[in-house]
């Protein structure tokens, strides 16, 4: 069972977090004599957890993989583990502020544990349709070439992508993460367990988001996870419908510097001074980039502030790398006019990109 860290911490008492360790240790073998003990106790009684805690494989479990939670050092052998406050659960009373700080380090490790020792089963096209008709009545979803979608705002799309958990997706051509901001946390759990091992392509949309709620734009809360999943896309990655800052951009052109084709499309990127992505785009292979929409006013608003553009554009020509394999840079809809785009690229020119639609030249 997994420790769903976005759960307030009052929601899990001494007992539950107790209960949920009896169910990670179960079936493993140096961890019998613990599992016996969790195993019938649904109730967790005062008593039961008492006896459980005072189990020496049960400290032995806590010492071993708590470690790093609190910091190394903290303790070096069982010896010098106490357990006596019922309270603080017994972890290392020295070493741990509050209980509320225990529980967090306690369900930080323990899902660390859990997804570490996650096998996750690949599915076939065959098992991948079944499941998908018995979930929404829809003959088939995809086939062995086809690209498939997962929108985090329809009912049907959600219970399908909760039944993936612990398999990873087959191989196709492309997938469609839509309204990611519906299900964050579903979403996250698919790129982490499901995405395929291999794919050409990847589009991470958030569209149906109100810009307004900035919580739900930011492209930050994914950042790990994308990490985890753009260096199995061999081909083209699009971000829609985000908020990023120069920081992000950075990083998320880091994990794209091999793809062919990158996208931002209706994101919202304020780039008040140029920022250095020279370290971020060495060595890339980038030949398409995408900018469509993102100058519209509820996104990054290009025409009150063409400064956010010509920063962008003077970052970007500054990459040599970038120089080399660029041949197109897609500006649709951003509503800069024509004559000022014009200027930033004379002043900051490509080698050989063309700019698409309104330049349909090389700018050098």
């Amino acid at each position: 069972m997994e420790l769903d860290l976005d759960q307030s911490m009052d929601k899990y008492s001494v007992e539950e977090i107790v209960q949920k360790i009896g169910n990670m240790v179960k079936g493993r073998k140096e961890y019998e004599g613990l599992s016996k003990k969790v195993a019938g106790k649904e109730e967790g009684g005062r008593g039961v957890i008492k006896e459980i805690m005072e189990d020496e494989k049960f400290r032995e479990f806590c010492v071993r993989f708590t470690l790093d939670a609190i910091g190394k050092g903290a303790i070096t052998t069982l010896d010098q583990a106490d357990f006596p406050d019922f309270s603080s659960l017994g972890y290392l009373r020295a070493s741990i502020k509050s209980q509320r700080e225990c529980i967090r380090n306690i369900k930080r490790q323990f899902s660390k544990i859990y997804e570490r020792n996650l096998k996750t089963e690949s599915l076939s096209t065959t098992n991948l349709n079944t499941r998908f008709h018995s979930l929404s009545g829809y003959l088939s979803y995809l086939n062995s070439n086809s690209a498939m979608s997962l929108q985090m705002d329809k009912e049907y799309s959600i219970k399908f992508a909760k039944s993936l958990m612990n398999y990873r997706l087959p191989k196709c051509s492309e997938i469609y993460l839509y309204s990611v901001h519906k299900r964050p946390e579903l979403t996250k759990n698919i790129l982490k367990r499901s995405f395929p091992e291999q794919i050409e392509g990847f589009s991470f949309d958030n569209r149906g988001v109100d810009f307004a709620k900035t919580k739900k734009i930011n492209i930050g809360r994914y950042l790990k996870e994308l990490s985890q999943v753009i260096p199995n896309v061999t081909h083209r990655v699009t971000f829609k419908h985000f908020e990023i800052n120069q920081y992000q951009l950075s990083k998320l052109f880091y994990l794209s510097r091999e793809k062919k084709q990158v996208g931002f499309r209706n994101c919202r990127i304020h780039l008040k001074t140029p920022p250095d992505l020279s370290k971020s785009l060495k060595g890339c292979k980038i030949e398409t980039l995408n900018f469509d929409s993102c100058g519209e006013s509820q996104y990054s608003d290009w025409e009150t502030h063409p400064e956010y553009l010509c920063n962008l554009i003077e970052s970007l020509s500054q990459c040599p790398d970038l120089q080399d394999s660029l041949t197109q840079i897609s500006l649709c809809w951003i509503k800069v006019p024509k004559e000022i785009q014009i200027k930033i690229f004379e002043q900051h020119p490509f080698k050989k990109a063309t700019v698409y639609p309104y330049l349909t030249f090389s700018p050098n």
